[in-house]
């Protein structure tokens, strides 16, 4: 398995954390076990780091969703658990901790930061750019989409992790992300914008 196909199990524990948040026990174990990852139900992921799973199986769960909720009432939830996601790895990384509680940055330097990181988990390069009021991130080589055809972006749950970056680390509380483009509906790439209305 390359690199870039890999995930931390922190990442998938966190992420179904987030869907429990969002949608109950009852409802995590729906979508587990309907994107055939029950044996996660009651032995779930470490909140590990170092210890390396398969990425598909983080895009997996958010793409069965929108097949077990349907795509109308997907993206309500989806952003809400991206959302979740990013306050998960504030209580379980020591990493985004310090980052979260540092006084020698800046919102907008911590956000910087936070990007890069991303582009870095992803195994992207960092493809963003800075904008008075926010950023924008280009995606080319998005893999929670690959393979989906929709009409409408459907890569929500990323927007939300965005928005998750900006309150819970970056303390911007008013902040937005939107997906402006996706490979899902035939564009070249995932483009997420992001205002920081400070």
């Amino acid at each position: 398995m390359e690199k870039k196909d890999e995930a931390s199990s922190l990442a998938l524990r966190v992420v179904i954390d987030s869907y429990e948040d969002i949608i109950g026990t009852g409802g995590k174990n729906s979508i587990l076990n309907f994107a055939g990852m029950g044996k996660f139900i009651d032995s779930p992921p470490d909140y590990s780091e170092e210890d390396m799973i398969p990425q598909e199986y983080v895009d997996k769960i958010i793409r069965i969703s929108s097949e077990v909720i349907g795509e109308s009432g997907t993206k309500a939830i989806i952003v809400r658990a991206g959302r979740s996601t990013m306050r998960h790895i504030v209580d379980e990384s020591e990493s985004a901790k310090v980052l979260s509680e540092s006084k020698d940055m800046t919102p907008r330097d911590k956000m910087k930061a936070l990007l890069n990181l991303y582009a870095q988990q992803i195994n992207r390069l960092p493809d963003f750019e800075f904008t008075t009021d926010g950023a924008v991130f280009h995606n080319p080589g998005c893999t929670l989409c690959n393979g989906v055809k929709t009409k409408k972006p459907f890569c929500n749950y990323i927007s939300g992790v965005f928005e998750g970056m900006g309150i819970f680390i970056a303390g911007f509380y008013n902040i937005r992300c939107e997906e402006t483009l996706c490979k899902a509906s035939g564009d070249d790439e995932c483009r997420y914008d992001i205002t920081y209305g400070d």
